[in-house]
């Protein structure tokens, strides 16, 4: 990893964020001491017309390859940031993106579509059966959106769905198409809701 961080990748990253999602409301930062350069940034952009929600992104985690795609494979994106869309904004959400974005880096792995992680807690005390997160395409952005590339690299933009135990292990033991399958049957609303039932 480089020393500093990248002001021109943040730049670049703050452009295609207004670009497409709007005027930025309040921006959420931290660093890592443990992963010092890495500094994630969550910028949150207004509900509007055609946008009835929250959007919470990360800025940041795609200044570096994720270590497990250092070399990736043909067609992987190396890089990455996550997405998140919410009713409402609340304290909790952008210390959660920043941990998720941090652990890659933090475990020598790395997030992409389709992957399920556990929590090993609920995310909240009232989203008691939410222990786990899903990662997908972002369902309200368009492909323009998600053609962005840093040095070359391609970035995905993964959509952080909070799931529960029952649909994690559903999607480990069915596959995770099965789980987005799932979603898409029973009409599933993407932004979060704490206190959903679960689909399984």
């Amino acid at each position: 990893m480089p020393m500093f961080e990248r002001e021109d990748l943040r730049l670049a990253r703050a452009a295609h964020y207004e670009r497409f999602l709007g005027p930025v409301r309040s921006v959420a930062q931290s660093m890592s001491v443990k992963i010092f350069p890495l500094r994630i940034h969550v910028y949150q952009f207004a509900p509007t017309a055609a946008r009835p929600c929250w959007t919470l992104i990360t800025s940041g985690m795609s200044d570096f390859r994720q270590p497990a795609l250092e070399h990736p494979p043909p067609g992987i994106p190396p890089r990455a940031e996550l997405l998140m869309y919410v009713k409402q904004v609340q304290a909790w959400m952008p210390s959660l993106l920043n941990g998720l974005a941090e652990m890659p880096f933090e475990c020598a792995t790395c997030l992409h579509w389709a992957h399920t992680v556990p929590n090993g807690q609920p995310i909240t005390e009232r989203a008691n059966e939410l222990t786990g997160f899903f990662f997908c395409p972002p369902i309200c952005e368009t492909e323009k959106f998600e053609d962005f590339s840093l040095d070359s690299d391609r970035v995905a933009f993964l959509m952080v769905v909070p799931i529960t135990d029952a649909e994690r292990v559903y999607a480990i033991e069915h596959g995770s198409a099965a789980l987005g399958k799932l979603m898409e049957d029973s009409r599933f609303s993407f932004v979060v809701d704490e206190r959903r039932a679960s689909l399984v």
